[in-house]
């Protein structure tokens, strides 16, 4: 099992792109359940299932939208793991004292199974090496079965009692259970270890599970307060990375303006950048939509979670476009000019991310453009601040002309799908080293001789000639980014370890 598990975990993240992974998390386990002699014998039983798999999806009624969810997308690890805290702090005592674990605790235990598994599999995929003492100081085993002992290389704090305590309450029992039981687990118990298949899965899993848990334990009342305390804490992050950027001229938070008299309406955030006034609604809410069983009910959860922020950013367009001077107030700040002279863009940053979906939710239903042509653009945070990232180190347009082109690009092909992922797009739009196939496509207007409602999927070469995802690039770019940045906080991490993680990890980035 044990060097199985090196062997399934290595396929199944396909770390250099090589296009011959495991593609689901339920074959990677069967695999491991199964056993194999050989890697013959591993590639045999890899094709065997995932055929098993995918002929059940048909019979299963696979229908467009929900076969569009199975795209994989790359994920930022360390924007989740800040997701986590901004959740935690804002669960009340009580649940704490129920699972008898301390909030910081958990949080400890979580990072410590990232930087574990994270540290290991750069160490088993890189040329560099570990001198033996340092070795001796960061890993007990190497084979991604996480124990006690493991734990305590990474936060020496942890006790026995609460690493136990977690396991039973996050992890999928994989001795005594069949993978048919498997409800969307990412965290795998085997006698006193755990182990994990992906740590971009492993901390999305943990979460969407720890709210999941607090739902169930908490009243209406209290589970209510803490969506509010959520809510805010995503706003502040929002702001507070949105402004460390530099990139743009003005930025404000919490906003208000009075669109009748003696009426006060409120926006998150707004941008003012160059002609341009960004009107941003931050979402906090959850949504889990692979779990649906058509795509009526996807249709639904997408509708249930951007109606609110849409009318939110339509009354404030309608403000500025029916009024001949505009002015957004704070306590330190005021946006005020003649509406002719700017141009409002209206844009939705979702805490959970739909990627495969967000960047085509006009064509879902015409209500989403308007009446008034104003196509509203819902993005994930993680992609927002990709591309924002991506704009401080290349060459690459802003990411508010990037927003004025995508509202160009929906109004005039209204029902055509453009890519399944904002950041494959936005490289797309925003090519930087000539025009792409969308963009020519566009001005040749060669589209007109498509069905209007054709779906888009781009492709991308490398100077070799090697197919690549940008997405792929830009998120490693935003975890780059982010990992210092956690790295400063007092998480009570043991400092030896930390030592040698930044040594090795952070040479890399």
């Amino acid at each position: 099992m044990n060097n199985n598990l090196e062997i399934v975990f290595n396929q199944y993240n396909d770390f250099f792109q090589t296009g011959s992974h495991i593609r689901t998390y339920q074959t990677a386990l069967r695999v491991l359940k199964t056993g194999f002699n050989n890697l013959e014998d591993f590639q045999k039983k890899i094709n065997e299932y995932e055929s098993e798999e995918l002929r059940q999806k048909f019979i299963d009624d696979y229908q467009n939208l929900n076969s569009l969810l199975d795209f994989e997308q790359p994920r930022s690890i360390f924007l989740s793991v800040i997701y986590i805290t901004i959740v935690l702090d804002s669960i009340g005592d009580d649940f704490f004292v129920e699972i008898d674990i301390e909030r910081r605790t958990l949080l400890q235990i979580v990072l410590s199974i990232v930087m574990y598994v994270l540290f290991l599999q750069n160490y088993k995929n890189n040329e560099k090496t570990l001198s033996k003492k340092a070795k001796k100081s960061v890993f007990d085993r190497e084979d991604y079965l996480v124990g006690i002992e493991e734990i305590k290389k990474v936060c020496w704090s942890i006790q026995y009692d609460d690493f136990e305590k977690f396991i039973d309450l996050f992890s999928f029992d994989f001795e005594n259970k069949g993978i048919e039981e498997l409800y969307n687990e990412r965290l795998f118990r085997l006698e006193k270890f755990i182990f994990i298949l992906s740590i971009e899965e492993f901390v999305e899993y943990i979460l969407f599970q720890i709210e999941s848990i607090y739902r169930t334990r908490s009243i209406e009342k209290e589970f209510s307060k803490y969506q509010n305390r959520k809510g805010l804490g995503f706003e502040k992050l929002v702001y507070n990375l949105s402004v460390s950027s530099g990139l743009f001229d003005e930025i404000a938070h919490s906003v208000k303006y009075y669109p009748f008299k003696n009426k006060v309406a409120e926006i998150d955030i707004i941008i003012k950048d160059e002609d341009y006034l960004t009107i941003i609604e931050c979402k906090s809410g959850t949504i889990e939509l692979k779990s649906s069983s058509n795509d009526n009910e996807v249709k639904q959860k997408i509708n249930n979670k951007v109606k609110k922020a849409y009318r939110t950013l339509e009354n404030a367009y309608d403000y500025i476009c029916s009024n001949e001077t505009y002015k957004f107030i704070n306590d330190t700040v005021t946006f005020k000019g003649e509406s002719k002279s700017i141009e409002p863009l209206c844009l939705h940053l979702s805490m959970y991310p739909i990627d495969s979906l967000s960047s085509n939710i006009h064509v879902l239903n015409d209500k989403y453009i308007g009446s008034n042509n104003n196509p509203k653009i819902t993005m994930s945070f993680e992609h927002f601040l990709a591309i924002l990232i991506e704009c401080r180190i290349s060459d690459s347009i802003s990411i508010t002309k990037y927003l004025k082109k995508r509202k160009e690009y929906i109004l005039a092909n209204p029902k055509v799908s453009m890519d399944i992922n904002e950041l494959d797009l936005y490289a797309q739009i925003a090519n930087v080293n000539g025009k792409s196939l969308l963009t020519e496509s566009s001005e040749k207007s060669l589209l007109d001789s498509f069905s209007e409602d054709v779906n888009i999927f781009t492709s991308f070469k490398d100077a070799n000639g090697n197919e690549y995802r940008p997405a792929y690039n830009m998120i490693k770019s935003l975890d780059s980014v982010l990992l210092p940045w956690v790295l400063d906080f007092d998480f009570g991490l043991n400092k030896r370890f930390l030592s040698y993680f930044k040594r090795f990890i952070l040479s890399e980035h």
